[in-house]
């Protein structure tokens, strides 16, 4: 079910997306690193949204909203914001 809400989000790049949400949680919706960030702690569920994206974390826990709100992120800045494509774990197509 999460690898068809993914790809019906990203229908510009759906094989990249779930590349990229599997490296950054193993699509476990409730995951969660601790990291620092401006200001903020935290990245949230199957695509490690950073708090600096969303300050209410528990949306962020909800698949479909993490997936939104990372397309959103995605359609702003590309893939450059997921750690998975610029340390080349997944090929995000970033030169």
């Amino acid at each position: 079910k999460i690898e068809r809400l993914v790809r019906e989000e990203f229908v510009e790049d759906p094989y990249v997306a779930i590349a990229v949400a599997k490296a950054e949680s193993a699509l476990n919706k409730k995951a969660f690193n601790p990291e620092k960030h401006r200001g903020c702690s935290g990245s949230y569920g199957i695509f490690q949204i950073a708090c600096v994206h969303e300050k209410d974390a528990d949306l962020l826990f909800d698949v479909e909203k993490n997936i939104q709100k990372a397309h959103e992120i995605y359609l702003k800045q590309g893939w450059w914001p997921w750690g998975v494509c610029t340390n080349g774990t997944v090929d995000c197509g970033l030169k």
